[in-house]
């Protein structure tokens, strides 16, 4: 079965995410190795002193001085091709990500292109018919909600014509969009365009809703 150009995009992420794991790994073990040759390279250099001093009063022969100078010699090509791995590690992981990368451009990019547009085209027309749902039940609870909103509005019409009160209070009554959209970021019971952006942007629903949801549904 051939396999969807999101999936070859994922495995080609996963590949990167292996590269710089084993990058870093062999990063961590070079400095280690620094390390201990540092420590290997400062024994036989004290020991090459040593026997330096031992050369010059005679006591050994050139050729001890010589070998010693030449472990110490043997040590610091080791330590210093070390210290250049450690140095080139960066640019050798960018040289693998970028071949990579350019697998990606020649073999998947243009397939994952179309597919992520025809995805992009499928959501579209599923949050649409999402919109259309929503508001078409939102238009009816509307109506439910305007008829109270109304009536009691005229209420308090004939209640200050009866010169039973002296004016309208706005905290009287609050219009339904009031209680509903007014949020930004919405509220217990209110939407807010802030809530529609992040549920989508993070992929579930806000944890406090759920939690309100669940209590009304229990109580009802």
């Amino acid at each position: 079965m051939t396999t969807k150009p999101l999936e070859q995009v994922n495995e080609i992420l996963e590949q990167a995410e292996s590269i710089k794991e084993r990058f870093r790994q062999s990063e961590e073990n070079a400095k280690q190795q620094a390390e201990k040759l540092k420590e290997e390279l400062q024994e036989l250099q004290a020991e090459q002193k040593e026997i330096y001093s031992m050369f010059v009063l005679d006591e050994v022969e050139a050729s001890a001085f010589n070998d010693s100078r030449e472990k110490v010699e043997a040590k610091q090509k080791e330590l210093q091709t070390v210290q250049s791995k450690i140095n080139n590690i960066s640019d050798m992981m960018q040289y693998e990500l970028e071949k990579l990368y350019n697998k990606y451009e020649q073999t998947v990019k243009q397939d994952f292109n179309t597919e992520k547009h025809q995805a992009r085209k499928d959501s579209k027309q599923k949050v649409m018919e999402a919109k259309h749902k929503f508001l078409s039940e939102i238009v009816e609870i509307a109506k439910d909600d305007f008829e109270f909103y109304k009536a009691e509005r005229h209420i308090t019409d004939l209640q200050i014509e009866a010169g039973l009160k002296k004016g309208r209070n706005y905290n009287d009554f609050i219009p339904p969009y009031i209680l509903w959209f007014s949020h930004e970021e919405g509220s217990e019971q209110d939407i807010g365009n802030g809530e529609l952006f992040n549920t989508y942007k993070r992929r579930k629903m806000n944890p406090s809703f759920e939690v309100n949801y669940n209590k009304m549904k229990k109580e009802e």
